[in-house]
């Protein structure tokens, strides 16, 4: 009878249900994002993660992938460690249960209607809930898709066709239109602005910039300077940009696109002009 006892306690401690830390750790992934945005402004795409237990989670790998028309500018990774290459990867070796981790994803709108975001986390062990391990955002952008597309860096776009975008985006860049209505975003930054011949916007964006015309007008929000200034363009082909800000005190070199050609900034600004150089 005692034999028959301790061989039951034996088949019953066999049997004991999985604990918690059998079960691993349930992730799940929500994206918040606004609901529209106009093109090319940018908008921030924010992706948290939770651990939902019971276990804590490690090797965490978190993407986020970003439609056609949305350009990552910048991300704000908080714990995670990230890149843009171009989707955003993001890393993370610990993520206790029952807390949460933001990544912020800065993007500028290029093109309209519903650009999608989706984010999705894995990690090396089992998730016992593999169905929120990703999340899905859309935002409704409207407008003139771009047509010259800067980076978060400092760029010189060129636009000639009529009714053509060219977005700078970040950085401090250098955009010229030719003949034709264009519209000129040169987005946050210090940007020279120059439109040829015609009707053009020109939007500058957050920072100082300065706007140059041949035409009627020159819209532009935060101009430094308020008088209509001058593109000049001395050959039939482009070889490189560039401008001179003497009310900045500042003198950017030009930028040539043939090899071995040598560039000057031709400053034809006074203490209260700039002038943007087309050679």
């Amino acid at each position: 009878m005692r034999r028959l006892a301790v061989g039951l306690i034996a088949v019953l401690l066999q049997s004991t249900p999985a604990v918690a830390g059998d079960w691993g750790s349930d992730l799940a992934v929500h994206l918040s994002a606004p609901a529209a945005v106009a093109v090319p402004n940018e908008i921030r795409i924010i992706a948290t993660v939770t651990n939902l237990g019971p276990d804590h989670a490690s090797g965490l790998q978190l993407e986020v992938v970003l439609s056609d028309g949305l350009v990552p500018m910048a991300v704000h990774q908080g714990p995670w460690d990230c890149a843009i290459a171009p989707a955003v990867t993001c890393s993370m070796d610990t993520l206790p249960a029952g807390t949460a981790a933001d990544v912020s994803v800065d993007a500028a709108t290029v093109k309209p209607g519903a650009q999608l975001t989706r984010a999705t986390v894995v990690q090396p062990s089992p998730d016992p809930d593999p169905t929120n391990d990703a999340g899905t955002a859309v935002v409704e952008a409207w407008g003139r898709p771009c047509g010259s597309i800067g980076t978060a860096d400092a760029d010189t776009l060129k636009i000639t066709t009529r009714g053509g975008v060219a977005c700078g985006l970040r950085g401090d860049d250098v955009l010229v239109g030719g003949r034709g209505r264009q519209h000129l975003f040169g987005g946050p930054g210090r940007d020279a602005l120059g439109g040829g011949v015609g009707r053009d916007r020109h939007d500058g964006g957050p920072g100082r910039d300065a706007c140059a015309l041949q035409g009627p007008r020159c819209e532009a929000r935060g101009l430094a300077t308020a008088s209509s200034l001058a593109v000049f363009e001395i050959s039939p082909t482009t070889v490189g940009y560039g401008y001179h800000q003497s009310l900045f005190r500042t003198a950017i070199g030009m930028h040539p696109l043939l090899p071995h050609r040598v560039m000057s900034s031709r400053g034809r600004g006074t203490g209260a002009t700039t002038a943007v150089d087309v050679v």
